[in-house]
Parts: C-alpha cells; structure tokens; sequence
C-alpha cells in the first residue's frame, strides 16, 4: 500500500487506525447452507456465487431442508450448476489477477454436502447422527483460526447441529472460541433452529431479520427483487426479460432458471460479504449491497444485528419524494449489483480480456484498496480529497466519479438524514451537482476531485463518523461499480 498523502489543507487530520482488521488481501472463507430445488431462487443465488467465487476460499456447500422442503435435501443440484461452471471456468480465469483466480469444479466438487434431511431440530435429537454437512462444517472451523463466514439460504439446522456438537464434545472455552469464528447471515429464520441458536448461544455474530414467522414481506432481503416494493426501486433490472437479456448467456447463464416468485431472495447474504469498498463485513450498521443491519440493543459488546432503516430520495411527478424502510437499504443498490453481476457473465462468454469491462482500481490521496480510509477531524473544517489517478484497467477513460454521504450509518437510534448534519461537498476539477443520484442520496457530486466541509454542529445522538462514499463505475451499458469509504471521525 502506498502512503497516504495529504494535501496542505488536510495537515490537520491524523489517520485512525481501525481496531477491526481491512485486510483485503486474503480471500474470506465462505460456507454455504442451502435449501436448494426449494425453488429457483437458490439455484439463481449459486449461479451468482460462482462468478464472485474468486473473491472466497470456499470451504462447504452444503444442501438443507427448511419449512418449504422439510425432509430432503438436493446436494445433486448445487453439482449440476458447478459442472455447468467447470465449463468456463477457464474464461473466467483470464479476466482476473493472479493472486485471484477462480477454483477448479473439481475443487468445489469436493466440498459439496448434504445436510440433515430432516426438519429443523429433529436433527438436535438425542439419537440424531452428524450428517455429512455438519460435520465438515465442525471440520472447517477447526482447520483455521480464520472468521468463516456463512450466508445462509434454507434452514439453519446444519449449523446448529454442528454447534451442538462442539459443545458436547468440547471445554466451554473451546466451544466458545471455535463460535467466536463464525459470521452468519440468514435469510430470516426457515425453520425452527433460528430462535434456539440465538437463545442457545447469544455470543454469535448473527445477521437476520426479525418479524413475525414467514411473515417476509417485512424483512429487508425483499428488497433485493420484489417488485412494486417502492417508486424509488428499479424493478425493470429484476424481471425475466433483463435476465434473459444479460444474465441466462452461455453455458452457465443456461443453468440460472427464471424467476418464479421473485428473483434470488438469498442473495443478500451473499452480497454482504463481496469486496466491493462499500461495506465491511465486521460492521453490518455501515451497510452494504446486501443491505445495512443494527445492533439489537445498545451494549457495545452486542453481536446480534437486526433491520433498519434507509431513507431514499427520489422523485415524481416533479416533486422530490422520501421514503424510509428497511428495503430500502437493500434495492438503493439494486442498479449496482445487477449490472456488476452482468459484466461478469460476460467473462465466461470469451478467454479474450478486451472483449469485457473490469474493476476501476480506486486511488484517493495515494491512497489505493478497498479497505475504509478513517480519519480524525474536526468540525466546520475543510480538506480536499483527489481520486483522480484512479485507474481505468480497460483504458477505456470513461470512468464516472461521484460522492455522496451516507448519513444512517452516523447514528443510532436512526432518525434519518439531517440538513444540518451534512457534509458539503463541492467539486474542484470539471464536475456537476446531483440534485438526487441514482441511489436516492441526496447532493451528490460528479467530479474527481472535491472539497468536504465538515458542518458547525454535531447532534448528540452521533455515535460514528461522518461516512462519505466516493463511487467509481465504467461506463458501457453494465458498469462494474467499486467504492471508497471515508469515515471522518470528529
């Protein structure tokens, strides 16, 4: 990493040093739970997980049941889609660096389980065998001290039964050292192992929507495809026709099915933990593609994340409309997400790199990565940031800049965005004001470089920095979409 290099305006500001760890360099280990052929949204889930797979070291998949598929499990699906990926996966490898290049299908193969095949806790009873997914699921956790990370799609009984396992068979301190290493994201809860992992072992770093029992219309992951969700929502990238159009192409595009209640409802979980900039993957109330998630009370130590809320401005009938919800914090991103995922179906199409977009690679101030840039500040003051030797790795020199602050996550309880709480940005090479952006912030800026004025009050209900997001796309017609959080603590 090179240094980070202030301009004179900026001598002020001392840099933070984050207590979490940013590395970026290491792939995050992934494990998977799903209730595959439940319907096709897992299958759609897979599909996309598979393109983003060079980014994880991907250490199970592994088949459950849930309330929609109570007593079978489909291991034999999650193969049929990795062999369908085996076949481009040396396209795909042509299309990313050395030190990220995609596993083989043989390699994925080998870590394809099934889970219990009964429901829920059935599978805790006394007489209950490990299954085969529990088991190499107990194995990972062991093999590493590394945090494995676990988007769940069906039902949770594989990691309960895994859990329950430990316990017997481990010193409580063992136990709880080997859970210390989990990062979970469930889909809402699918069967009845939810509630009785939270209740069992309330030290788990656990990220779920809470609400009455399949009562889903309330959680926040609908916002990832539901349509007539929000005026402020892109329904046109989630239907079967864009999907047909951009995503069903070649012979993996040929095994991601059509919609048939709504498009990838897991996926969330998924998008959670892509290293794109926005989020960070110890801070669920920062919020990400995935969407933005709070502590459940306010002990510092609290590790359970419940939905919250975004606020998105958009507008009709030339007025200037808001709306607040927990969705929101998912389908402001839709846009990003869609067309991300559409410029690396290209990549499977062709080995030749020319022949589709890539990454920007984001430098600001000197300062390059995906990871947070934190730093002290102080209010009413003023620096400049410069992002302007960002890099274009196709040399197309069309990339679009634009900033923006992301109020919610500066605050708890959440009241939403404050007028006179905002940065003021200002553009300082050639650049234009943003009314409204695309993902419902309000004064963004279209520029490379820009001036921050931090505003003269603070509201005593802060309990972070000042974030401000510089958003960096391609052009063409699926941009590829990175990030950089700035955090500006006072």
């Amino acid at each position: 990493m090179l240094p980070f290099t202030l301009f004179p305006i900026l001598l002020f500001l001392s840099v933070i040093r984050p207590t979490f760890s940013t590395n970026t360099t290491e792939k995050l280990r992934i494990f998977i739970l799903s209730d595959i052929l439940n319907e096709p949204d897992d299958s759609q889930s897979l599909v996309r997980y598979l393109l983003y797979s060079n980014e994880f070291q991907t250490e199970g998949i592994v088949a459950t049941t849930s309330t929609w598929l109570p007593n079978e499990t489909h291991p034999e699906a999650i193969r049929e889609i990795i062999r369908a990926y085996g076949s481009v996966v040396d396209n795909l490898n042509q299309h990313v660096p050395g030190d990220k290049q995609y596993s083989s299908a043989k390699e994925l193969l080998s870590v394809v389980f099934s889970g219990p095949t009964v429901y829920g806790k059935q599978a805790l009873q006394n007489n209950s065998t490990l299954s085969p997914g529990a088991s190499h699921l107990v194995k990972s956790l062991k093999s590493s001290n590394a945090t494995l990370h676990l988007p769940v799609w069906g039902g949770t009984n594989t990691l309960a039964q895994a859990l329950q396992h430990i316990s017997r068979t481990h010193s409580s301190t063992e136990a709880k050292t080997l859970r210390s290493r989990l990062r979970i994201y469930t889909i809402s809860d699918q069967d009845d192992t939810g509630p009785w992992l939270r209740a069992t072992y309330p030290d788990l770093f656990y990220i779920a929507s809470r609400h009455a029992w399949k009562a889903y219309p309330l959680a926040a992951w609908t916002g990832m495809s539901t349509m007539a969700l929000s005026p402020a929502a892109n329904d046109s990238i989630v239907q079967n026709a864009w999907l047909g159009r951009y995503i069903q192409l070649g012979k993996l595009g040929d095994v991601y099915p059509d919609i048939e209640y709504t498009m990838e409802g897991d996926s969330p979980s998924l998008l959670y933990f892509i290293p794109n900039g926005l989020g960070h993957i110890e801070k669920p109330d920062w919020g990400s593609w995935g969407g933005r998630y709070s502590p459940l009370s306010d002990d510092h130590r609290e590790t359970q994340f419940g939905d919250t809320l975004d606020t998105v401005y958009y507008t009709s009938v030339n007025n200037t409309e808001t709306e607040k919800s927990n969705h929101a914090t998912i389908f402001r991103w839709r846009s990003a997400f869609q067309t991300d995922f559409a410029a690396r179906m290209q990549w499977t199409l062709s080995s030749n790199y020319t022949s589709a977009r890539h990454p920007p690679a984001i430098r600001v101030n000197g300062h390059e990565g995906l990871e947070p840039l934190i730093l002290h500040a102080r209010l009413n003051q003023s620096f400049v940031f410069d992002a302007s030797e960002t890099l274009d790795t196709d040399q197309h020199d069309d990339l679009q800049f634009e900033w923006y602050q992301y109020q919610e996550p500066s605050y708890l309880p959440n009241p939403g965005p404050q007028s006179d709480k905002r940065l003021n940005i200002q553009p300082l090479s050639d650049g234009q004001l943003v009314k409204l952006n695309e993902q419902g912030f309000e004064d963004a800026v279209r520029a490379k470089k820009v001036r921050i004025t931090l505003p003269a009050m603070q509201g005593t209900e802060m309990v972070d920095g000042y974030h401000l997001i510089l958003q960096v796309s391609t052009g063409g017609e699926v941009p590829i979409t990175r990030y950089k959080r700035i955090v500006l603590v006072v």
